[in-house]
């Protein structure tokens, strides 16, 4: 079957594997507002009132957008624009978000697609045709196994507004998520305190006391809550890194008491978030004898298995599992990892050889949808503030149903990456807390080094995980500091107007602007920054030259600040541009005359 239709990018065309499909398409385009259009999708099966759905694919030449140099996409790092034969991505409920942005000079917006469908497996091709120079774009539907169903509508926004970027970004982001079936869950404002975490710092071999000790210290320096990370379900340490999963008993001889322990750190004035891999079934696990059968699929070199949430007793039994840890040990929060992993990767669907047996859904996304809408509903019944963490990759707008808190994927010491994925999760996150990656730094590192790794992640919600006893004082004065700053001016930095510059160029200038201040941190030398002197404007200096460049509208009071917050000086700066000397890892405030 094949259909076309025009809209403002040129021709879309629409294929299906068998022509005569039993279904019927129906399609339509309508403008949402200038520069935006909307491409309506409503495929009914013919004769019978429900069916398996037809795998279709839309595709578009993109002929008559301005030129294109990049693409974004919500989890490729590399902005490059790859030919139109190596650009597949995917999303689905577990698996990054549904929209794909060319990107043309000046970081400005050429067309964004943005697609209704952030449950099911969507996989998309944004690359360029070699015959025209222009890219074309793609997305298929309904590649992986379904229970039959009714109609069905899905819509595609095609937006060519000539704006930054970020903009389309994130308009296309909320477009998604003002849909009902992706309300997002609200986000409480203990999920935008600063963290302290267990993981880089002990990883696996965790204890009660190290850890009270630990949060004794973290609560000076300003860190609300502790996420007492994998290891604390463990008698002994080695082997295969999750097969003692699934029982999810404290280790007697690492936490005898996990009421009492958590009770300690209340008292102290922290929360405390528990650490959980949700679909692992550990080899050595006692509950492995009856839920092993239940395995969607084995991770050998983890020596665990995936379980599958199809079954009805997959999804009552980690909906207890967690109910019972709030309950009892009077948790603050829980992180739900290994989400992602609830995925057959292109193995074999088990539940084909015994016809579905024991399943109630063949979808795996619907099941994984009801598993974690029931456990989230289950938690905010006992505590509507409940903190709930997931991890990059699985960011879309289904998940940020049930999860409040968006961390950037592992990438310790990298503040690189920390800073792209940061950035990349704010664009689609709406009000959801974006989290970044857990800090750290070497020990020998001098203040100003290691303020970089805090300085990176300026615009996420910090989360560290380093041992407070091993830090220097200067180290320790450092942090103090920076966290401070972060707590002042957080509505700013969270909740503030973001523009991320340069996407190609690793976003070497990002700022956050609100009603009574701006806040850019610059992270590449001899960028020029703009201040519009409107109101009070931070620069950080991120970079490896001790100063920062600035294009003033006014003559401005500069006041300037090493990393630990000290002023070291004052100045006059003119209208126009100026280099201003700051030290490394320290600001710049900047003051209208």
């Amino acid at each position: 079957m094949y259909k076309k239709i025009d809209t403002i990018i040129g021709t879309f065309n629409l294929y299906t594997k068998d022509e005569d499909c039993g279904w019927e398409f129906k399609t339509t385009c309508r403008n949402e507002a200038d520069g935006i259009e909307i491409l309506d999708v409503e495929l009914s099966p013919i004769g019978e009132a429900e069916k398996v759905p037809p795998q279709f694919t839309l595709f578009t030449p993109c002929e008559n957008i301005r030129p294109s140099l990049y693409r974004w996409t919500p989890l490729v790092e590399n902005l490059c624009l790859p030919p139109n034969w190596l650009c597949e991505v995917y999303s689905e409920l577990a698996w990054s978000v549904p929209i794909n942005t060319a990107i043309g000079e000046g970081s400005v917006n050429t067309v964004t697609f943005s697609i209704s469908d952030a449950f099911r497996k969507v996989t998309t091709k944004l690359g360029i045709d070699e015959y025209s120079a222009h890219p074309s774009f793609s997305a298929s539907f309904f590649t992986e196994p379904e229970s039959p169903m009714g109609s069905q509508k899905i819509s595609i926004r095609i937006d060519t507004r000539e704006i930054l970027y970020s903009e389309a970004i994130s308009s296309g982001a909320k477009w998604i998520e003002q849909m009902p079936e992706y309300k997002p869950c609200i986000a409480p404002e203990c999920a935008f305190e600063p963290i302290y975490s267990t993981w880089y710092n002990f990883h696996q071999d965790i204890h009660d006391e190290p850890i009270i000790k630990e949060c004794a210290e973290a609560v000076k320096f300003g860190m609300k809550t502790v996420i007492v990370d994998d290891g604390w379900e463990l008698e002994k340490l080695g082997g295969g890194l999750y097969r003692y999963c699934g029982d999810w008993e404290p280790a007697e001889s690492r936490f005898p008491n996990m009421a009492e322990f958590v009770e300690k750190i209340h008292e102290q004035g922290m929360k405390v978030m528990l650490w959980f891999s949700v679909p692992f079934v550990g080899d050595d696990s006692k509950i492995v004898e009856k839920l092993g059968k239940m395995a969607l699929t084995r991770r050998d070199l983890l020596q665990t298995s995936i379980l599958d949430p199809r079954f009805p007793e997959v999804r009552e039994y980690l909906k207890n599992i967690y109910v019972t840890a709030l309950k009892e040990w009077k948790l603050d929060g829980f992180k739900l990892d290994f989400i992602d992993n609830i995925s057959l990767r292109g193995n074999p669907d088990p539940a084909l050889k015994d016809n579905y047996a024991g399943r109630d859904y063949k979808s795996i996304p619907e099941a994984t949808d009801v598993m974690l809408s029931e456990i989230s509903a289950a938690l905010r019944a006992i505590k509507p503030d409940i903190m709930i963490e997931f991890r990059q990759g699985y960011i879309g707008p289904a998940i940020r149903k049930y999860g409040n808190m968006l961390r950037a994927a592992d990438c310790p010491a990298d503040v690189l990456r920390n800073r792209m994925r940061t950035v990349a999760l704010r664009l689609t996150s709406g009000d959801s807390a974006v989290h970044s990656d857990m800090i750290e730094w070497p020990r020998n590192a001098t203040p100003e080094f290691a303020a970089l790794q805090f300085l990176t992640i300026l615009f996420s919600v910090p989360q560290l995980s380093l041992k407070i006893e091993d830090l220097t004082p200067e180290q320790a004065r450092m942090m103090k500091h920076w966290i401070d700053f972060w707590v002042e001016h957080r509505d700013t930095l969270m909740k503030g107007k973001f523009i991320p510059y340069e996407p190609e160029c690793n976003y070497p200038i990002v700022r956050a602007a609100s009603d009574k201040e701006s806040i850019t941190a610059v992270y590449i030398p001899n960028r020029v920054v703009d201040f519009d002197g409107v109101t009070t404007g931070y620069i950080v200096n991120a970079t490896s030259d001790a100063k920062v460049v600035v294009d003033s509208v006014c003559y401005c009071k500069a006041e300037i600040y090493n990393t630990f917050g000290e002023k070291v000086r004052e100045q006059e700066i003119a209208q126009g541009i100026s280099a201003i000397e700051v030290p490394l890892s320290g600001y710049v405030k900047l003051i209208c005359r």
